[in-house]
C-alpha cells in the first residue's frame, strides 16, 4: 500500500459493480435511518423529534462514508480490509507516546494481552499484506467543531493502539502479520488538513486505497447520498401538510427511535480475494515501526 513509487491506475479503469455497490449502500443507509416514513415520524415528534432530526443525517453519512470507503478499498486485490477493529490501548503505550518524541517508540510493538479499560475502535484498518503494512483509519465528517487538544489527543490514541496493533492482527485475524502500523485521521469536510500531522482530506484517498478515481466516487456518492435524503424530507414536509390539512390542522405526536449504531463488519468476498495467491508469514515480525502515515507523494 506504500505507493510513493507508482501512482494508482487509471481512472477508465474502475469497477462497474463497485459504483452499483456504492448505490446499494446509500439506498440502505437511508432506508435505515432516513426513509420518508421517519422524516415524517421525527417532523411529527416534537422537540424531541427535531433534535433528532438534527442529527439523524450526520449520523447516517458517517457511517456510510466508513462503508463506502471499505467497500472501496476492499476492491483493491491487495488489500485486506478490516473495519470497527476494537483495539486495546495499554497505559504504558501511552504514556510513551504523550511523553517521548515519536522516533524514541517508532521500532517498537507491545503484546495486546494485557487487561486494560481503554480502548479505540478503528473505523478502517487496511492491511496491505504483502508489504506487510496497516493503516489505521479514523474517519471523520468535519473535524471544524473539534479542539486543537482533543484531536491531539485522538491522535495519540490511535499511536497508543498501534503499539498493539501488529500482536493483534497476528492473533485474532487469522495471523495478519504485519511490520509497519500508520495511522490516518481521514477528515470529509477537508478544511483540518495536515498532511505533515496525519490528518487527510478525501483527495488523498485514491492514494490511501491504491484505487485510482476513489475520491471522485466517494464524491458523487455524498452528491447522491444528500440529494435522497432532501428528496425524503420534502415528501415527508408534504405528507404531514396533507394530513394536518384533512384533519383541521390537528396532529398527533409520535415517538421516534432513534436510528442504533452499527457494528463491526469484515468485508467478505472482496476480502477473500484480497489475500489471493499470497503466501502468509508464519511468525509476526519481532519489531514493527509505528507513525503517523506521511504526506502522499502528490497531493
Amino acid at each position: 500500500m506504500d505507493h510513493s513509487h507508482r501512482h494508482p491506475t487509471d481512472p477508465h479503469d474502475r469497477n462497474h459493480a463497485l459504483e452499483d455497490r456504492l448505490v446499494d449502500l446509500i439506498s440502505d443507509e437511508i432506508a435505515n435511518s432516513l426513509s420518508v416514513d421517519m422524516f415524517e415520524c421525527m417532523l411529527n415528534g416534537g422537540t424531541s423529534g427535531l433534535a433528532s432530526l438534527a442529527n439523524a443525517k450526520a449520523v447516517c453519512e458517517g457511517r456510510l462514508l466508513e462503508k463506502a470507503i471499505a467497500a472501496i478499498a476492499a476492491s483493491n486485490p491487495a488489500l485486506k480490509v478490516l473495519t470497527q477493529v476494537r483495539l486495546p490501548i495499554r497505559d504504558v503505550a501511552l504514556e510513551l507516546v504523550q511523553q517521548n518524541d515519536p522516533a524514541l517508540y517508532r521500532q517498537l510493538a507491545m503484546e495486546a494481552t494485557e487487561r486494560t479499560l481503554k480502548t479505540y475502535t478503528a473505523d478502517i484498518v487496511l492491511v496491505d499484506v504483502a508489504a506487510q503494512l496497516a493503516h489505521i483509519v479514523d474517519v471523520k465528517r468535519s473535524l471544524s467543531s473539534f479542539k486543537l487538544n482533543w484531536i491531539a489527543e485522538l491522535r495519540q490514541r490511535m499511536l497508543a493502539s498501534a503499539l498493539v496493533a501488529s500482536d493483534l492482527l497476528w492473533r485474532e485475524h487469522k495471523r495478519i502479520s504485519v511490520k509497519e502500523v500508520r495511522v490516518v485521521i481521514l477528515e470529509a469536510a477537508g478544511k483540518r488538513t495536515d498532511l505533515e500531522n496525519g490528518i487527510w482530506s478525501l483527495a488523498q484517498l485514491d492514494h490511501l486505497t491504491g484505487v485510482a478515481g476513489a475520491a471522485d466516487m466517494i464524491a458523487r456518492l455524498r452528491e447522491r447520498f444528500a440529494a435522497e435524503v432532501e428528496d425524503n424530507l420534502s415528501r415527508a414536509l408534504d405528507r404531514i401538510s396533507t394530513t394536518r390539512a384533512g384533519h383541521g390542522l390537528r396532529s398527533s405526536m409520535v415517538v421516534c427511535n432513534e436510528p442504533s449504531a452499527d457494528g463491526g463488519t469484515v468485508i467478505g468476498a472482496s476480502e477473500a480475494a484480497a489475500t489471493a495467491g499470497l503466501m502468509r508469514p508464519t511468525r509476526r515480525p519481532d519489531k514493527t515501526k509505528v507513525s503517523v502515515a506521511p504526506p502522499p507523494p502528490y497531493h
